[in-house]
């Protein structure tokens, strides 16, 4: 009787420590999930917002605006960072940054579409003007797209900092 105790009491603490290692495991996977998935995110931002670009110079390369241009609160990213975005990434440094940069590149993209749309693209006048708009707005999305990468990084920061302080 006691050799079926002692072997059902093994069992049950090899049970128990398989039972932890996957939980273990678990956590960790659902972690990296959500840091790919942050990523993955962040990826598609960025090409929306190439895209959002491309078709600026396409309408003044082509004298016509094709494409419905909103400001930095209408575009998928926009609405994300105000809901979404805000819960999950709110405690970060970059999130806060984020949104000067967003609010740049849209500005400056509307404000060249104002001139192609009125037909003044191409005086004088306005052709500077447009040229610097698109510095800006290159300038501000490669500081966007920095601080996209930099912001999930820090937020994975955070969760695992809170993970060791929770252990």
């Amino acid at each position: 009787m006691s050799e079926i105790s002692d072997h059902a009491v093994k069992q049950v603490e090899n049970f128990s420590q398989t039972l932890t290692l996957f939980n273990q495991d678990a956590n960790k996977t659902s972690k990296d999930s959500f840091f790919i998935q942050n990523q993955l995110f962040s990826s598609l931002a960025k090409i929306d917002h190439i895209l959002y670009k491309h078709e600026a110079y396409s309408a003044v390369l082509n004298d016509k605006v094709t494409h419905r241009f909103v400001d930095h609160t209408e575009c998928k990213f926009g609405k994300w960072y105000y809901s979404d975005g805000a819960e999950f990434f709110s405690k970060t440094q970059t999130y806060k940054m984020i949104d000067e940069y967003h609010h740049t590149v849209h500005r400056f993209v509307i404000e060249n579409m104002k001139y192609v749309q009125e037909s003044t693209h191409n005086t004088k006048e306005i052709v500077p003007i447009i040229l610097e708009n698109f510095i800006k707005i290159e300038e501000a999305s490669h500081k966007l797209f920095e601080s996209l990468d930099h912001m999930v990084l820090e937020q994975q920061n955070i969760d695992m900092a809170s993970k060791k302080s929770a252990s």
